[in-house]
Parts: structure tokens; C-alpha cells; sequence
């Protein structure tokens, strides 16, 4: 699909405002799912993500990856991780990110930042922000808000008969796929609570 015909297709979705937008944000392993269409399904998700890690470098289907760039301090570093989600986002839209967790433990102000950045070049393309916090969205998925990475991959591969680990070459429970499992939640959640809106 060449990119006159992506924008057409995008100006249609943005018109009928049935696109969805679900973003597990972190410095190491950030992810995206975006949903296109009326009836929920795996196969109208796209799923985006950076890692270190060469091995689970994918791009064939609906997966979109890319390795992480060498930079030369944080603000640098932060600013091309928000730039590799924002550049997937061509109009105003509703985007659902994964809330803080407050017994996070590391570099939380570091996440934090990077996570800043972001939202900001979110709002200067006029997109809708909400958040969700991560019991939250453990429930929603599993009926658990403390389940485990491996948990969350047993509810993802019930729902949709795929094991996403496979799919990005990593164990069950580790980045990239627990990450991508938590973007498609997060974009699942907000198409249930605003699909009914549009």
C-alpha cells in the first residue's frame, strides 16, 4: 500500500473516528497497538514497538519494529523513542496509555520524563490523552488486577489463539510480547468505553 493510498485509508478512519490508539510506554521496551474498525479483532490491530534486542526485531504482518537508536544523553534518547510513536499517528485521535505504577521501583523519574515527552508531542497533534493504571488494566484483561506477565500472555493467547511470544522471539512474560499484550489491552479498553460515542 503506497502512502497516498495509507492517507486516503487514514482520512476515511479519521472521519468515522473509529481508530483506536492503546501505548505501554517505557524507556526499554515502549509499544503501541492501533485498532481500525468497528467490530473488535486482533486482526485490525498493528502493534509498534523498540527493542535492544535483535533477535525480536519483527516487521512482517501486523508487527512493526525497530531497534533502538544510539543517542548521545536522555533528552535525546526520549525524544526519539516519543518520535517512533508519534510518526505512526498522522491526525488527532484518542490515546490510552498505561498509567504510572506507584511501587515502581529504578529510574521513576527518568519514566517519567520520557513519558512527559511524549504526552506533549501527543497534545501538539491535538490527540485525546487518558490513562489507565495498571491494576486496572490487569483486571480488565484477566480478572485479576495483580496478574502476573505470564498470566496476561495466558489471557492474550485464550483470547485471540496467539502466542504472541512466538511471534517476537522471546519467552512468555518478556519484552517485547508482554509489552505489546499490554498495548492491545489498553487499546481494547478504550475501544469498548468510546466506541459506542463515535
Amino acid at each position: 500500500m503506497n502512502r497516498i493510498t495509507n492517507l486516503i485509508l487514514w482520512m476515511i478512519l479519521k472521519m468515522t473516528g473509529k481508530v483506536f490508539f492503546g501505548i505501554d510506554y517505557s524507556i526499554s521496551c515502549p509499544a503501541m497497538c492501533i485498532h481500525e474498525g468497528d467490530n473488535w479483532s486482533y486482526d485490525n490491530c498493528h502493534f509498534y514497538y523498540l527493542t535492544s534486542r535483535k533477535k525480536s526485531l519483527i516487521n512482517c504482518g501486523n508487527i512493526t519494529s525497530e531497534l533502538h537508536k544510539s543517542f548521545s544523553s536522555n533528552e535525546e534518547r526520549f525524544d526519539q523513542i516519543a518520535d517512533f510513536f508519534i510518526s505512526q499517528i498522522d491526525y488527532c485521535c484518542r490515546v490510552l496509555i498505561e498509567a504510572y505504577s506507584f511501587g515502581s521501583i529504578g529510574q521513576v523519574f527518568n519514566i517519567a520524563e520520557c513519558t512527559g515527552i511524549l504526552k506533549h508531542k501527543l497534545y501538539l497533534k491535538n490527540c485525546k490523552i487518558e490513562t489507565l493504571p495498571p491494576t486496572s488494566l490487569k483486571k480488565y484483561a484477566s480478572d485479576r488486577g495483580n496478574a502476573t506477565k505470564l498470566f496476561m500472555h495466558s489471557a492474550f493467547q485464550k483470547e485471540t489463539n496467539k502466542d504472541f511470544s512466538k511471534l517476537v522471539n522471546c519467552e512468555p512474560g518478556d519484552s517485547p510480547a508482554c509489552d505489546c499484550i499490554d498495548a492491545y489491552y489498553l487499546c481494547r479498553y478504550s475501544f469498548d468505553k468510546h466506541i459506542n460515542e463515535l
